[in-house]
């Protein structure tokens, strides 16, 4: 029960942690641009917690599978609530500025009166006034800073001046504050990678034992130096891969300085086959050379494979040695493999899906890995760390675009099926933080990379999406401005006069065009995609969690 617990507190903080970063950066980048944020939210869903501070209410949502920034004008320029002729209802604050323009009649308000003129958008707010007829009588009231238009008693919007929409700022200002999102969880996985380098430390080259585990146990120390391996003479701790891969299928010769003594020793060890892409690991045999299956798992513990069974052939390949079986394990094509095995002196085929050589490859993982269970010495090195930073998240990049090109790639062996959701990450960060903090801090900068990249991508709903409509949006608007121009006969120079006495009047700001125009079609069309993208990713979601709920199974 105790780990349950600790589980869900580790997958909060850890998802909680991406999430609030990330919508952090494009809140800040907004806030710094002058965009009025109507909410700040971690999580979707109802709301279990709301404060509001200032302008904005900053929200905890029961489900934690993301979040937003509500900001003023995102659709477009907005549309105000109200117009001429309109009976509102008004509430004032102490220094009798209207504090709330109250929409509902079944909410409670100050006083009824009918708008005989407004101004409400353009300019600044301190400008802003409601001319009310009241008891007769024809009054002026001016507008609070945080003036709200009340819709229901838990739902007000406050009123934002022109200047302060988002859809208004310049593009870059636009394309800015989405991309801020994505580049948060960049520099939150600098950080953490950072952090567990600066614990972790740097590896040495010095080929003196720090760990001794599995097949080297009982014959290696700690304190041991390797001086060679099947004939590969060690001087530095990369050496040993070079040794360590020779001669696959008999024990590993090996020589060493006792750290006693000094003195030069030799031993045998029968080193760990893990065949990542098949599923199941074995020990090196010298009277018996062929691959025998010690532990099975993934898919092929499903399909039935055990301890014992002796590998005969994959895909009619006849495989005699844990040579000929690591030869084939660097170039297996995704999908199902057929594995003969003999069992006990009968024969049995085995069916089950595998990943391809490419795509292991292309995480870092190796098809198929021996070990001997020794580990390195490690030291602590700052600048080594802030390189490391930076090194892992260019890894992660590419082990994160090879994915995305297996999922595309038929005899990758990779398929949405393999693909973790919100549960699948449950049980990874589960798994992981049983494995220590630095292990945890390690997986959420990898998490928070998937998530960065991942909402980059040109897909609609997502961050990059978004940003690609502002582009086709902004090439839209150019062309009918120069289609306008042309029309009315207006030479550049003659433009700019008029944009210089525009801004002195305070008419437009400099970023803004003389000649004004829009695109509600455009913006309406991006609401209906975003709004299909968004269900299918939904959609996508619900199908990958059902594998995961399978997978724990």
């Amino acid at each position: 029960m105790t780990g349950i617990i600790l589980n869900i507190v580790a997958f909060v903080v850890v998802l909680g942690l991406i999430i609030l970063l990330h919508e952090l950066g494009h809140f800040f980048v907004a806030k710094k641009a002058n965009v009025l944020v109507h909410e700040y939210s971690i999580g979707m869903g109802p709301t279990l917690y709301q404060k509001r501070y200032k302008e904005t209410n900053y929200s905890i949502r029961a489900i934690l599978i993301g979040g937003y920034v509500s900001m003023a004008g995102e659709s477009g320029a907005e549309e105000l609530p109200i117009k001429i002729g309109d009976t509102v209802g008004i509430n004032l604050d102490e220094a009798g500025l209207i504090s709330q323009i109250i929409l509902n009649k079944k909410i409670a308000s100050e006083f009824q009166a009918e708008i005989t003129n407004l101004k409400l958008f353009e300019g600044e707010i301190e400008d802003f006034f409601l001319e009310l007829k009241v008891d007769n009588q024809i009054k002026n009231y001016k507008i609070s800073e945080e003036c709200t238009y009340v819709y229901k008693k838990k739902s007000q919007v406050q009123i934002t001046p022109k200047s302060r929409l988002f859809d208004t700022q310049a593009l870059w200002k636009k394309v800015l504050i989405i991309f801020a999102g994505p580049l948060m969880n960049f520099i939150l996985a600098f950080l953490l990678f950072f952090i567990g380098y600066m614990i972790v430390g740097k590896p040495s080259e010095n080929p003196i034992i720090n760990l001794v585990d599995g097949p080297s146990a009982g014959i290696l120390e700690v304190g041991d130096t390797l001086t060679e391996i099947n004939g590969v003479k060690i001087d530095k701790w990369s050496d040993i891969a070079t040794g360590t891969y020779k001669n696959i299928g008999y024990g590993i010769e090996i020589k060493y300085l006792s750290k006693d003594s000094n003195t030069q020793n030799s031993a045998t060890i029968y080193p760990l086959y893990s065949v990542n892409i098949l599923g199941f690991s074995g020990t090196a045999n010298p009277s018996d050379l062929r691959p025998v299956v010690t532990t099975s798992y993934n898919k092929a513990l499903e399909a039935g494979l055990k301890a014992g069974d002796i590998v005969r052939s994959i895909n009619g390949n006849r495989i005699y040695t844990w040579q000929e079986l690591y030869d084939f394990s660097k170039n297996v094509e995704g999908g199902e493999i057929v594995l003969e095995i003999n069992r006990a002196g009968t024969l049995h085929e085995l069916k089950y899906k595998v990943m391809s050589s490419t795509v292991y490859e292309g995480q870092g993982v190796s098809p198929m890995q021996i070990t001997i269970g020794i580990g390195r010495n490690y030291h602590f090195d700052f600048v080594y760390a802030l390189k490391m930073g930076i090194v892992d998240i260019g890894n992660n990049v590419k082990q994160i675009f090879s994915t995305l090109a297996a999922l595309f790639t038929p005899k990758s062996g990779v398929s949405a099926n393999d693909l973790s959701g919100p549960i699948g990450i449950f049980n990874i960060v589960g798994n992981v933080r049983t494995q220590g903090f630095t292990a945890l801090i390690l997986f959420t900068a990898f998490l928070s990379i998937n998530i960065g990249l991942l909402n980059l991508l040109p897909i609609p709903a997502l961050d990059g999406g978004r940003i690609i409509f502002l582009l086709i949006e902004a090439l839209v608007m150019s062309i009918r401005r120069r289609g306008v121009k042309k029309q009315l006969n207006l030479s550049n120079r003659r433009l700019k006069a008029m944009k210089r006495n525009m801004v002195k009047e305070g008419k437009i700001r400099k970023h803004e065009n003389v000649i004004d125009v829009s695109a509600p079609k455009l913006k309406k069309i991006e609401a209906y995609i975003n709004l299909v993208f968004l269900m299918l990713l939904l959609a996508l979601m619900v199908y990958v969690s059902v594998f995961d709920v399978i997978r724990l199974f």
